[in-house]
Formats: C-alpha cells, sequence, structure tokens
C-alpha cells in the first residue's frame, strides 16, 4: 500500500494565490468605485451651481412614470381616468394643474373637477401601449411624443382651449405648461414597481 500525502501540493498553493488574488483585484475595484470623488470645482466661484436648488420629482403611479420638476411645479396635482381613443381604445390620462391653479377663479378649473371632456390647465399626459406612429396624426396617436419605453409610449396633448375667463390667468397656465413640457422632455423616466 502507498503511503499517504499530507498538505498541500504547489499545484494547490498557485490555485490558492491566484484565487486570493482575484477576490483582492473585484475588491479594489468595488472599493475604487464606490469612494466619493473630489471635484475641482470650487462651487464658491460658480454662484450658479451654488444656488441651484433640488429639483422635486413628480411621481405619476398610474402611468408608470415620474420626472424632475421645477420649482414653478412643485405643487404639481393630477387627476388620472380612462379615455376612449378612437382607433387606439382606452388609455390611463392625467389631466394635470398645480395647487395654485387649482385656487384660481373659485377652482373654476381644479383638477378635482377633471372629467374626461375638461380643460386641464396644463394638458395631459397619456400612457399608450405599443409603439409611436411613424406618420402619427390626431387619429393614431394620444398627442406628442414625450418618450418611448419598451411597452408603452408617453404623450402629451397641450390644453388647447384656455380655462380661465381671465387672461392673466390662462398666461400663468401657458407658462407653467412649458415648464412642464421642459421637464418632461429632460428627465421623465419609467418608475420600478
Amino acid at each position: 500500500m502507498g503511503k499517504k500525502a499530507y498538505g498541500f501540493s504547489a499545484i494547490h498553493a498557485a490555485l490558492a494565490i491566484v484565487i486570493v488574488g482575484i477576490i483582492a483585484a473585484v475588491a479594489w475595484s468595488v472599493s475604487a468605485n464606490n469612494s466619493p470623488k473630489k471635484s475641482a470645482v470650487n462651487t464658491s466661484q460658480n454662484p450658479s451651481t451654488a444656488n441651484q436648488q433640488k429639483a422635486n420629482v413628480i411621481k405619476i403611479s398610474e402611468l408608470g412614470i415620474q420626472f424632475e420638476a421645477p420649482e414653478s411645479l412643485k405643487n404639481l396635482t393630477y387627476k388620472v381616468f380612462q379615455t376612449n381613443y378612437q382607433r387606439i381604445g382606452l388609455a390611463p390620462t392625467a389631466a394635470l394643474s398645480t395647487k395654485e391653479i387649482d385656487d384660481l377663479e373659485s377652482g373654476r378649473c381644479s383638477s378635482g373637477h377633471f372629467t374626461e371632456s375638461s380643460v386641464a390647465p396644463l394638458g395631459f399626459l397619456v400612457k399608450t401601449s405599443g409603439t409611436y406612429p411613424q406618420n402619427a396624426t390626431d387619429e393614431n396617436s394620444t398627442g406628442v411624443l414625450v418618450k418611448q419605453f419598451d411597452k408603452f409610449y408617453i404623450a402629451y396633448r397641450s390644453a388647447g382651449t384656455p380655462c380661465f375667463s381671465e387672461s392673466a390667468n390662462n398666461e400663468k397656465a401657458v407658462s407653467l405648461s412649458s415648464d412642464l413640457s421642459t421637464a418632461l422632455d429632460s428627465s421623465i423616466k419609467q418608475t420600478t414597481k
């Protein structure tokens, strides 16, 4: 009978060294990627950066989206309902306003009064299944494309008709609609469940 060998062979030792090296390399890489980076920009010399306010994240879970809104839209209000679009069918639609606009003219255009046929002061966001049409028209789409996602797209429809009797209030709504459009173009994302 042969004699039993005890201990490690040279192959075992080399294999252990390689494994320890791989673990050390991965640990170093993770550590380097997670450590805070030092910025070369001095914010005291760059007042526009130092004075920027943090954007508000607006989440419309019924549409499965979120976006960063400027300070002017921090009190965004919406009401979601199902709208039946010709040739497309039912699509969840968010009628948009702000708390400030809701209070104008005794709540005449407030989000609490929105219906499928209402005029929403800031327009509508619509979640539509499928792909946005290449040659979009009023008949085959739900508005202007904001963003295409894997299984749906978000479209924006402007208010179209003024909601208020006072022109200054309509001008405010138009200004806020412009802010909304800019925010949607730059930061809309699909929410995760």
